[in-house]
């Protein structure tokens, strides 16, 4: 049932995004990332006793999130010439798992140095665990909170400068590069 609110989500979420993979989609990808935040958010919320009808909203809300970046995958690849389409998959790809691996390994070892600590002060076992899983979740929003503001700044359009002014008089001889 959790996979099929995940995976309605991802499914929901391509058909609401911009058709158009170009510049306001990869805008729009980088502002879903609040969307699984504030997912993730809502589940350290959902409290011990809490049922299943508690969780499934928050798993659909990070089905959707998780379907909004499906654009910024598209538009990376749009951006390249089509014979270099295959090399930026390819790293685009490894950089993903890499990144996952690390994230994983990080929030892993906050979770486990969480509920230790939870355990030494005399939690018993699901409470210790529920605990330290829900404050990894606010460190996931956390996350997701500073790195929006900078994939905005670092996504943002620069405005063509102005060639400078050459100098004519130095090497006439010089064949112009084509352009194109």
């Amino acid at each position: 049932m959790t996979a099929a609110a995940i995976s309605s989500g991802a499914a929901i979420s391509p058909t609401i995004s911009s058709g158009e993979y170009e510049r306001p989609a990869v805008d729009g990808a980088a502002l879903a990332g609040p969307v699984p935040a504030g997912a993730a958010l809502g589940l350290a919320s959902v409290d011990r006793g809490a049922g299943l009808a508690a969780l499934m909203p928050w798993f659909l809300l990070y089905g959707v999130g998780g379907g909004l970046l499906v654009p910024l995958t598209a538009t990376i690849l749009g951006q390249l010439p089509a014979d270099r389409e295959g090399v930026a998959s390819g790293v685009l790809n490894v950089s993903r798992e890499v990144f996952g691996l690390f994230g994983v390994t990080v929030l892993g070892a906050i979770l486990s140095t969480r509920r230790s600590g939870e355990l030494r002060a005399g939690a018993d076992q699901l409470s210790a665990f529920l605990s330290a899983y829900q404050f990894t979740l606010v460190v996931v929003a956390a996350i997701v909170a500073v790195g929006v503001p900078v994939s905005l700044f670092a996504l943002r359009t620069r405005r063509a400068t102005r060639p400078a002014a050459t100098d004519r008089t130095a090497n006439t001889d010089a064949v112009p590069e084509p352009v194109g």
